[in-house]
């Protein structure tokens, strides 16, 4: 390569200069007029040389490689860490020209920056200069370059430190992979993972955060994100910092978080600090996992679990009813037998037999005695005649006895038939009724009881189906079905009733689905086809305090009005049915039960059914 005043072409070859360098004019010896002067002069040549050697000392220890060349791009001066970088002896690397150590595309970037140091006396710096060793092998180097001038300042040649990247750049290369290798995994992870520095700032979320919670990673980077913890959850929050901050790591410590649209969250937060290569603290790395299903699963299982205990004692209290009704309707049935044989036992006709033969006697007294009325016959006339008053009253009191008796043992029997109703409703609850299974189309249910409900529910109240054309059958006892179906929409029918203002509509629909619950005992496995029964009105609704307890045995809101086994039974049915109920409901706006039951059989296909009335 070669340098001028104007740029040659690029071809590689060239020298560094076109023209031959000026020589070097060497400083004249100086002429020895004396023994003083010689003596000086072997002083200042001593010192020069042991300033060279520390000089060269000092370049064959540093760990940079160090150059000089002349204006040909020819090495001239080198020190150790040259020979090493590049496998050469210092007796080979003497005299070698750059291009002999590097491929001609590198040598012509070289010679640019040699010329464009040349021309502008400035020193540049150069990354990613590509040296080929002896071996074949090649380095990635930092190169600076700068002017050698002479005694009369004009240039004589280049020199520079060379420092090896290769080590450095396949470093940053693996640690680059790593990244994006982290990187792909944080991005791929379906649970929102959160970076913060040291100041709580955020430095990275993945997108699960983002499609979680709400915010982008470019709304909240360099921030902090103290609008995401629920007041009543900082306790929490602050002892997981408190750990982070002593270089702790924690895991599954249950807390909640709010959603860039103001719902809260529930979540398991595990976390670990973050250091840098030095072992140092610079953040912490928080992951979260929503928890809002497994929290939904686990309130359904104790749900299950509470109403099956309830449902053993309800059974248990279920028999020792029954039993004690048995006795009740015993004696009821005896009392009515001993009222009916009082009834067809004629007392008057002794009474009237009794009267007879006093009034008999009278006669033959007074025959005997001779005479007319006498005390005796007076007597026995008057006692015939009381007891015909006692006949008379002793009828009336009997038959009104045995009417109050009949009345008492009606009321006993309505009471009995009463009390196994609800009885029966217990063992419902409870589990213990035998299905009657059969595969049901819940459609053609629902068609039959819409009319009945349209006769008993109220005029004021629309009713409208949605119902699927495709619907599966549901193996079910249709008699129970029925009961669920009435019990719903009877309750809501009561909580539109309470609710003054607005349009009171009942819907009642079907669906196919398929469901993806795990964990819950005796409900449908995953990925199980199951019919969906769902009945929806726009009555007043329920808090999240009650909805909780609705399935409760005697749980009512009604006050005195209901017995508050409505929707247990329903419940108990459900169960039997392997089934299960979701509920939603917001006060002021309606509530919706959704039951889900275990399809029968493949799904047919049927007519297209939607009416209101």
């Amino acid at each position: 390569m070669s340098v001028t005043d104007k740029e040659q072409p690029e071809t590689g070859d060239s020298d560094l200069v076109t023209k031959d360098p000026k020589p070097v004019a060497r400083t004249p010896e100086p002429e020895i007029r004396d023994e003083a002067l010689d003596t000086e002069y072997k002083k200042a040549e001593k010192a020069r040389i042991e300033s060279e050697k520390r000089y060269r000392a000092i370049l064959d220890n540093i760990e940079e490689a160090y150059y000089e060349t002349d204006q040909r791009g020819n090495l001239t001066f080198f020190n150790e860490s040259l020979c090493r970088m590049i496998g050469y002896t210092r007796a080979e690397l003497l005299g070698m020209n750059n291009r002999q150590f590097m491929e001609p595309g590198m040598a012509r970037q070289v010679y640019r920056s040699f010329n464009q140091v040349y021309t502008t006396g400035a020193p540049s710096r150069s990354v990613d200069w590509v040296l080929i060793k002896k071996d074949g092998e090649k380095c990635v180097v930092e190169a600076s370059v700068s002017l050698i001038k002479g005694p009369d300042g004009q240039p004589v040649g280049f020199r520079g430190i060379i420092r090896d990247l290769t080590h450095h750049k396949r470093t940053r290369a693996a640690l680059r992979s790593i990244e994006e290798k982290n990187r792909t995994i944080l991005d791929s992870n379906p649970d929102p993972v959160v970076v913060y520095d040291r100041e709580g700032r955020v430095t990275y979320f993945n997108p699960a955060f983002a499609r979680t919670f709400g915010w982008t990673l470019g709304d909240k980077l360099g921030r902090r994100l103290d609008e995401f913890v629920p007041k009543e959850n900082w306790p929490e929050t602050l002892m997981m910092i408190n750990k982070v901050k002593a270089g702790q790591s924690f895991s599954g410590i249950e807390s909640r978080r709010l959603t860039n649209w103001g719902e809260i969250i529930p979540v398991s937060i595990s976390g670990a600090v973050h250091t840098d290569d030095q072992g140092q603290i610079i953040g912490s790395v928080i992951n979260l996992r929503d928890i809002s299903e497994h929290k939904k699963l686990e309130a359904q299982l104790f749900q299950s679990q509470k109403m099956e205990a309830i449902g053993r004692l309800a059974g248990g209290l279920a028999h020792e009813l029954k039993n004690r009704m048995f006795v009740i309707t015993g004696y009821s049935q005896l009392l009515s037998g001993f009222l009916d044989e009082l009834a067809t036992h004629r007392l008057d006709d002794r009474l009237n037999r009794v009267r007879e033969d006093l009034l008999n006697v009278i006669p033959e007294i007074k025959k005997r005695e001779g005479q007319g009325d006498s005390p005796i016959t007076n007597t026995l006339a008057g006692l015939a005649a009381d007891l015909d008053d006692i006949e008379r009253d002793l009828s009336k009191n009997l038959a009104e006895t045995i009417a109050e008796g009949r009345d008492g043992l009606g009321e006993i029997t309505a009471s009995v038939e009463l009390s196994v109703e609800l009885i029966n409703r217990l063992l419902n609850f409870s589990f213990e009724e035998m299905l009657k299974l059969i595969d049901v189309d819940l459609n053609e249910v629902i068609e039959n009881i819409v009319k009945i409900l349209k006769l008993t529910i109220g005029e004021d109240i629309v009713i409208e189906t949605r119902l699927a054309r495709d619907l599966a059958p549901v193996r079910a006892d249709k008699s129970l079905i029925e009961q669920v179906i009435m019990n719903m929409a009877i309750n809501s029918r009561d909580a539109m009733r309470r609710k003054e203002t607005g349009l009171k509509q009942l819907i009642i629909s079907t669906e196919n689905a398929v469901t993806s619950k795990k964990g819950i005992p005796g409900l449908l496995e995953p990925d199980q086809g199951f019919v969906c029964l769902s009945v929806s009105d726009r009555g007043e609704g329920m808090s999240p305090e009650i909805i909780p307890h609705i399935f409760d045995p005697f749980y009512t809101t009604k006050g005195f009005e209901g017995t508050g086994l409505g929707l247990s039974v329903i419940y108990g049915i459900v169960k039997q049915h392997r089934g299960w109920i979701d509920v939603e409901s917001k006060p002021g706006q309606g509530t919706t039960f959704k039951v889900y039951l275990p399809m029968a059989a493949p799904t047919p296909v049927l007519p297209d059914r939607r009416m209101i009335i």
